[in-house]
């Protein structure tokens, strides 16, 4: 087992580029996931990046969750590769609002290839552009989705151009929403 490339707490305001461009499939960047960061609030960049995961299982490539914080703007941008792990992007709100740029992002073979999540009145919000999340293997019971929204008492929103979510295991786009979440495509 390996640890995460980047792990971050509370942090206001952060860039994180030119990650891993040493390495190209199938060389693997390790067991460990790629970016971990829990309470990002501010304005964040992502951008330049690779991940190449050995398993679909564990970790994620890129995770950002937040609680009970103040608004996230991420953009999450030229992925060259984000191959494996649970997730290739999740972000989660809870009490919580994240809005992400997502563009020209490569994620395969992934349990899901990107994941929205928004609980107890946290909203997310993505734009996607010119990505693939394709490929999605389902290691994990339940899972398989190129695109998954997931809401509880949460608002999501996923605007998608030029981008694919195919060869899923389960669904291209999958959406579970309960207790009043709302989630808008």
């Amino acid at each position: 087992a390996g640890g995460n490339a980047i792990v971050g707490n509370n942090i206001t305001d952060f860039t994180l580029t030119k990650l891993n461009r040493d390495i190209t499939p199938p060389a693997t960047t390790g067991a460990g996931g790629g970016i971990l960061l829990t309470n990002a609030s501010g304005a964040g960049i992502i951008n330049d990046f690779g991940f190449n995961i050995p398993t679909a299982v564990g970790p994620s490539g890129i995770v950002i969750s937040n609680a009970n914080q103040p608004d996230l703007n991420v953009s999450i941008t030229n992925g060259r590769y984000l191959n494996g792990g649970e997730n290739g992007i999740l972000l989660s709100a809870s009490n919580s609002q994240i809005t992400a740029a997502i563009d020209n992002v490569h994620n395969s073979g992934s349990s899901t290839g990107m994941t929205l999540r928004a609980t107890n009145t946290g909203d997310v919000a993505a734009t996607v552009t010119n990505s693939h999340f394709d490929n999605a293997v389902g290691a994990v019971p339940g899972t398989g989705d190129g695109i998954a929204m997931v809401g509880n008492h949460g608002d999501l929103l996923l605007n998608v151009s030029n981008t694919t979510a195919t060869n899923a295991a389960r669904d291209g786009l999958h959406v579970d929403l309960a207790n009043g979440a709302s989630g808008t495509i």
